[in-house]
């Protein structure tokens, strides 16, 4: 798996962490990608609790953990293609957790849509193509810095 190299160290060791177990025990692979995926939305600044007020006389506030399903929801507004890729991720994760469900075939495949998810997310190559590109097809042509002179250099 090539990792983009902005990618967050804790979702690095877990990717890593799976890699070393795959062929021994594809469960357990299959659960620390599922929690590659927690350490990514926490990367993400994605929130792991919310403060909710319990309705009646008191008031009470209190924490509430979020699954891991409401993280990639809310991932899902900002970078929908990603949260896609990591909630298949997390459901072959979650399979992991029952004895012979997944095999090292469906560990790969979630690696493969893992390390999608991370370039959607950390390489910046294809969103600045893709801004080029659109710029030029505004244009109908080749976009050029303003103060860049045209003509002979």
């Amino acid at each position: 798996m090539k990792l983009p190299d902005s990618c967050p160290d804790p979702v690095k060791d877990r990717v890593q962490d799976a890699a070393r177990v795959i062929w021994a025990d594809a469960g357990s692979a299959a659960n620390r990608l599922r929690s590659a995926i927690e350490e990514l939305l926490t990367a993400q600044k994605i929130p792991r609790t919310k403060l909710v007020t319990r309705r009646g006389p008191a008031q009470v506030k209190r924490r509430l953990r979020l699954s891991t399903q409401a993280r990639i929801e809310i991932l899902r507004s900002k970078e929908s293609e990603a949260a896609d890729l990591l909630e298949a991720v997390k459901w072959i994760g979650n399979s992991g957790s029952h004895e012979g469900s997944v095999t090292v075939e469906d560990v790969l495949n979630g690696v493969v849509l893992l390390e999608h998810a991370l370039h959607t997310l950390y390489d910046r190559r294809a969103k600045d193509l893709a801004k080029i590109a659109k710029q030029i097809n505004n244009r109908k042509g080749p976009v050029r810095d303003p103060k860049e002179k045209t003509g002979k250099r």
